[in-house]
């Protein structure tokens, strides 16, 4: 990144010399600050107040929660909408230490739940300590937010979960959870909105079972997210777009189509799609309210991308 700025303050200098290029240099540079970032160099961790003693012979599972975000989190990038602040987070760093073989989860359902951070209940690991030799030791376990398709990312942070020890193991082990840090990012503005394609036939038939009521935020650069996180029977992303009106559209299909359920279409490929046709993407109401529903493509049993951006 800091290679980046000194490229873009030498083209600024440029600009600025109001040269013949000064037009096209100018229009690069739009470019590319228009571009979201998922980090810079601004980006860091910040403590969040909160220690918690899970004591051994307890006769259940416990949960305990974090302090409130302190304001140094909400001042490294000053974010807003309105006049709400908020943090975008892109992964936390907990320390821990356990008088015995302990496994940590959260039941904050913002983690992710994928391969890489086992799902017990349907709580994802924050850490585990095996072994004598890890006794009655601080360790650190960073875990990364990951939108639903499991890939690096950032969500909007305004509260939190709380944590809890689950596994018979546990119940007879202290574990101390000595800090926790969550680390800031300027990008949740990378991540947009999709809903599910047969939004409002669930919602008038709750009883369908082949009807589904879903949403979820991912970034730009992915085309499927797996049925068993996002909670739809086909994984690829489809694209329905909207004229003026509202109405939707989702013939031609995209990548996504009834013979295609695995490879779907990234953001830019949905808008480049609509645009084509002289359509816009359509919002995350218009596709509540029913827009380009049951038109074809399979996309009722699909995540759909929206133009909405993932804000609080």
């Amino acid at each position: 990144m800091l290679q980046i700025k000194k490229v873009l303050d030498l083209l600024d200098r440029l600009m600025a010399a109001d040269t013949v290029y000064s037009p096209k240099i100018k229009a690069g540079v739009a470019a590319i600050n228009s571009r979201c970032n998922r980090w810079d160099a601004t980006s860091k961790y910040v403590s969040v107040p909160g220690k918690y003693h899970w004591k051994k012979g307890r006769k259940s599972n416990d949960g305990a929660q974090m302090g409130p975000l302190p304001a140094a989190a909400f001042d490294v990038y000053g974010d807003k909408q309105g006049d709400k602040p908020y943090v975008c987070v892109s992964k936390v760093r907990y320390t821990f230490r356990c008088s015995g073989n302990c496994d940590i989860r959260t039941k904050d359902s913002r983690f992710p739940k994928n391969a890489v951070y086992e799902t017990v209940t349907g709580n994802p690991r924050v850490g585990k300590v095996n072994g004598e030799h890890n006794y009655n030791l601080d360790k650190q376990f960073t875990v990364r937010i990951s939108d639903f398709s499991g890939a690096s990312g950032a969500i909007m942070w305004k509260s939190h979960g709380d944590e809890q020890i689950l596994e018979g193991t546990s119940l007879d082990t202290d574990v101390w959870r000595e800090g926790m840090e969550v680390y800031v990012v300027p990008g949740c503005n990378c991540a947009h909105r999709l809903v599910s394609g047969s939004w409002k036939a669930k919602t008038d038939d709750p009883t369908s079972t082949t009807r589904f009521a879903k949403e979820a935020c991912s970034f730009e650069d992915v085309n499927a997210i797996p049925a068993a996180t996002s909670g739809m029977p086909r994984p690829a992303i489809g694209v329905v777009c909207c004229d003026s009106t509202g109405k939707g559209s989702r013939m031609p299909c995209g990548k996504a189509s009834e013979t295609e359920a695995n490879v779907g279409n990234t953001y830019n490929e949905a808008l480049q799609h609509c645009a084509k046709r002289n359509l816009d993407l359509c919002t995350a109401q218009q596709l509540k309210d029913g827009a380009g529903q049951s038109s074809g493509c399979w996309y009722n049993h699909n995540l759909q991308w929206t133009k909405d951006t993932c804000t609080p």
